[in-house]
């Protein structure tokens, strides 16, 4: 399955100090990553895209319990297409 990891675009350094004191932000931040996690879910994050403050946006791949390979191997195929991954954000 192909979701994404976050509702919200990425907070930059400053934004992420204030998210730890709002349980709601925090929750909203979780909403696409705790379910996996809480599965035992394998998941792999990768970026795909880059949003107009230059922060990136990111993607999960989850798959079937003991599917790593899986999961892997579909992200290799992935960024082996993109470039997303080789470019740097800008985290002021």
């Amino acid at each position: 399955m192909l979701c994404p990891t976050m509702p919200k675009l990425t907070p930059n350094l400053a934004k992420m100090t204030n998210y730890g004191s709002d349980p709601e932000v925090l929750h909203a931040i979780m909403r696409f990553t705790a379910p996996f996690n809480f599965s035992g879910s394998p998941t792999i994050t990768l970026p795909n895209g880059i949003d107009t403050a230059g922060m990136p946006h990111s993607m999960q791949i989850v798959g079937p319990h003991l599917g790593e390979c899986a999961i892997i191997r579909a992200a290799a195929a992935y960024q082996s297409v993109t470039n997303w991954h080789t470019r740097q954000p800008n985290i002021d």
